[in-house]
């Protein structure tokens, strides 16, 4: 006898028989983690600075040389033994300079110094402008006097120690008679050279002065010459 309960329970098995075991599968995968191919090149946009952690060490490729900015006091480290590259060749080197030495501005000069008659000194001056220190280096001088005077030379430096006057600093320079007057003349002259390290401070003077002793009669010229440079003052 046909019972109709028994047919329907019949189809309803063979349905659920013909279910695709994929679709089962899919539904047990859904708790696993895939991996995942990105091919084409696409472009990542992370917004809201998200973090992105890359893993299993991948090579990365930077084309079209991007600018890279570091913040102030950043460390970037160089791992390895890593070659640096300088493309400028001996024929054209990289420019260097010695962060040490001041900038320096050659300077030479030549001053005529009177002693006038009846008068024991005579001077001139050079200015030290603002912002520079004059340093010498070298110092000569040539002086022609009456019979007997024996004239000093002297270079005269200064100083500055904050606010109080600038102290001056005396140097005297080696003296010798060249030309011992001739019969009847009544001239001597005098010559004097040597290497130098002196200093005079900003907004100062230096001072060449020529001196004799006790004759004093006539006027005594004197011609000094000095070199050295000026350097800028921190």
């Amino acid at each position: 006898m046909f019972n109709p309960r028994v047919a329907i329970s019949a189809v309803l098995i063979a349905a659920l028989s013909t279910i695709p075991a994929t679709a089962k599968d899919h539904d047990k995968d859904r708790d696993h983690a895939k991996d995942v191919e990105v091919v084409n090149t696409p472009k990542v946009n992370v917004a809201n600075t998200a973090n992105v952690n890359v893993v299993n060490t991948p090579s990365v490729n930077v084309s079209t040389l991007p600018a890279v900015q570091l913040a102030p006091g950043a460390t970037v480290g160089i791992a390895g033994t890593a070659a640096i590259q300088i493309a400028n060749s001996p024929t054209d080197p990289v420019p260097v300079r010695d962060a040490a030495t001041l900038t320096r501005t050659p300077f030479q000069t030549e001053l005529t110094v009177e002693v006038k008659d009846s008068e024991r000194m005579g001077s001139g001056f050079v200015a030290v402008p603002a912002g520079k220190r004059l340093v010498i280096e070298y110092a000569s001088v040539i002086s022609v006097a009456n019979i007997g005077q024996a004239l000093v030379f002297e270079l005269v430096t200064q100083s500055k120690t904050g606010t109080q006057p600038p102290v001056s600093s005396r140097f005297f320079l080696p003296t010798t008679l060249t030309s011992p007057a001739p019969v009847g003349g009544d001239l001597d002259q005098y010559v004097a050279g040597q290497v130098v390290k002196l200093f005079s401070d900003p907004g100062t003077s230096l001072e060449l002065r020529a001196e004799r002793g006790a004759l004093n009669s006539g006027n005594a010229i004197a011609i000094f010459s000095i070199s050295g440079y000026f350097e800028d003052v921190k």
